[in-house]
């Protein structure tokens, strides 16, 4: 990837440098190098304003919003100083939302793009409880991957449904939509959103069963197999921010019973 970034640069091709560099950011931040991902991106932002190329500075906005939406992920909420980090995530998370808004305001944008960014936006607005405008987003993405014959962002949409439903109470829905999505990964081999669907299934089975019962123990076994993904892939802070969902609810799984 840095040997193609020289070589655009070598032939003087200043807007795929550009995209290489927004590509580059976008591996980094799943990687948690949030630093290294932030300078791919200045690069990239520069040269779509200084070329007012909105299709390449689209692309890069849509990124910076997704590495917002990570860095919110990524931080911590421990009983200490649990105030001072509630706030820190909720304004990293406004950014995301607001930089997400933006881009998907220009014209031109690759059909991918914009509906990844329409995604990143769902995630951010249901973060901040935003339900009803995360539906919104969620259900138009779904639409238009149909439409463009998308199906890695049409297993996305529908993982990001079952979330967003699960959050409106609408279990039997998102069911629905995360048994989708697992049957489309499992014929695919994406593992790494093959693992973001378990992790996000299993906390819907945690956090919205009403009993201790088998269901919930499926969850935390959901939960233990996304982080071994995870940490397969090297997606780090993915796996962190598992790791501590995961203390939270090992005692309910403690008390589940084995089906």
């Amino acid at each position: 990837m840095h040997k193609a970034i020289e070589y655009a640069r070598r032939v003087n091709d200043s807007l795929t440098i550009s995209w290489w560099n927004s590509f580059l950011a976008s591996v980094l931040q799943e990687q948690g190098k949030f630093s290294e991902a932030s300078t791919a991106l200045h690069a990239a932002l520069s040269i779509g304003r200084s070329k007012h190329a909105t299709l390449y500075l689209g692309l890069a906005l849509i990124v910076l919003g997704q590495l917002r939406l990570a860095q919110a992920t990524s931080i911590k909420i421990s009983t200490s100083g649990i105030k001072t980090l509630q706030n820190e995530k909720e304004r990293m998370l406004k950014r995301a939302k607001k930089t997400l808004q933006h881009a998907l305001t220009f014209e031109g944008l690759e059909a991918d793009n914009r509906i990844d960014g329409r995604l990143a936006l769902a995630q951010a607005y249901l973060q901040l409880n935003e339900v009803t405008l995360s539906h919104e987003q969620a259900t138009k993405a779904l639409e238009e991957a149909n439409q463009a014959n998308l199906n890695w962002l049409l297993v996305r949409a529908e993982r990001v449904l079952g979330s967003i439903t699960a959050a409106l109470n609408q279990f039997e829905q998102a069911e629905q939509h995360f048994e989708q999505a697992l049957r489309m990964l499992r014929k695919n081999g994406m593992r790494l959103e093959y693992a973001r669907t378990l992790r996000d299934y299993g906390i819907a089975l945690l956090h919205y069963s009403d009993k201790y019962d088998k269901e919930r123990y499926q969850g935390f076994d959901y939960l233990q197999e996304a982080i071994q993904i995870f940490e397969q892939c090297k997606a780090i802070p993915e796996m962190q921010a598992l790791q501590t969902e995961i203390e939270k609810y090992e005692p309910v799984a403690q008390r589940s019973i084995r089906p």
